[in-house]
């Protein structure tokens, strides 16, 4: 048999800020990742889009996950796997450069990952997630994966069943399976709303500020806007960049929840916000439709649907990650690109982990 089948990310800038087009193709792995080959083909446009322990082992998971148009069954148990030694996660081809323009490497990327692992593994232990992969660097075609093959026995993963079969997520409970995915190459990171051992429940509702012709400005108002109408219903959400050109803001939410409770109250918010700003924002998916306007996505909050997770690296020069904001900052003088790669270390310095708290003050949905 040829290479496996893999899903091709094509980048395309007019289908939204984090919307990518996929196409079945054969991959040619680069050498130190041939063992990652393995993947589910996708063929439709689609986003690519308190604190746990985070010790490593893994933890029984059940739960459900529905695709956007089947039933899905409930989740198996994690896979067992060894207890790992220090160090097992190991840098190769550390000088291979992943970001043609600014000449950042994979060991850039693998440095990145560990000074920024105690910020996210409490994020993504026991959460399913899906990565995106640029082994020949982004000047070359990305892969997105929801499973990786030929992964080492000491990585753990939570079996998720899918409409035609079960799938193996890495679960990112610990520094070292973080870094084994930074030296595949997976630059970026794509979290469930939801972790293990209860699936079928959402921890995040999440809403996704992608900008039209007005650009930050307009995010920035419609942004502030969605503030106010949060603090109406006794919520708060947690500001973040995209990491390209839009803003995310996660909500936390208490145990119990629904995704389709969650998904519409998603809807209502967007509504709400476009009944208020309609010049500027709309719930319009279709790019000509929206006439230049903000896109309000509140479409993230079903099922399997994932977001960029805070921290996170952008296949982009410069090489932006997906940063956590204080809501004062969130102003027109803001830059987002000023949060990348070789920022980080002073951007923590300055304001330490903002997300922390969203992992410690959980709060319910109004009926």
């Amino acid at each position: 048999m040829g290479a496996p089948m893999l899903a091709r990310l094509a980048r395309t800038e007019e289908a939204g800020d984090d919307t990518h087009v996929y196409e079945v193709v054969r991959e040619r792995p680069a050498p130190s990742e041939s063992k990652a080959a393995h993947t589910t083909p996708r063929r439709t446009k689609q986003r690519a889009a308190s604190s746990r322990s985070t010790r490593t082992g893994t933890r029984r998971a059940t739960g459900e996950l529905r695709a956007p148009r089947a039933q899905v069954a409930r989740t198996s148990a994690p896979e067992r796997r060894e207890e790992p030694e220090s160090g097992l996660a190991k840098l190769t081809h550390g000088d291979r450069v992943l970001f043609p323009r600014t000449g950042l490497t994979k060991a850039d990327v693998f440095a990145y990952y560990r000074e920024v692992a105690p910020l996210l593994v409490p994020i993504l232990t026991d959460r399913p997630i899906s990565v995106q992969q640029w082994p020949a660097g982004i000047a070359a075609p990305g892969f997105f994966r929801h499973e990786l093959s030929g992964t080492p026995s000491w990585v753990p993963t939570l079996s998720v069943r899918h409409v035609e079969k079960s799938l193996r997520h890495v679960n990112v409970n610990g520094e070292e399976p973080l870094l084994w995915l930074a030296n595949q190459s997976a630059l970026t990171l794509h979290m469930w709303l939801s972790h293990a051992p209860k699936l079928s429940q959402p921890d995040f509702l999440a809403m996704d500020l992608d900008p039209g012709k007005g650009g930050w400005s307009d995010v920035v108002t419609v942004a502030l806007a969605l503030r106010e109408l949060l603090e109406e219903q006794g919520l708060e959400g947690y500001p973040k960049t995209s990491g390209k050109r839009g803003l995310h803001v996660l909500i936390p939410l208490a145990p119990g929840h629904t995704y389709a409770k969650v998904q519409a109250h998603a809807n209502a918010l967007a509504q709400a916000l476009e009944a208020r700003l309609g010049d500027l924002a709309t719930t319009v998916r279709g790019i000509e439709a929206r006439k230049g306007r903000l896109y309000l996505d509140a479409g993230q909050n079903a099922r399997g649907k994932t977001v960029v997770a805070p921290y996170s690296l952008r296949a982009r020069e410069a090489a932006p990650f997906s940063a956590p904001l204080k809501w004062s900052e969130v102003t027109r003088r803001l830059d987002p690109a000023r949060f990348n790669l070789r920022t980080l270390k002073k951007r923590l310095d300055a304001v330490g982990d903002l997300f922390a708290p969203a992992l410690k003050h959980p709060r319910r949905l109004p009926d």
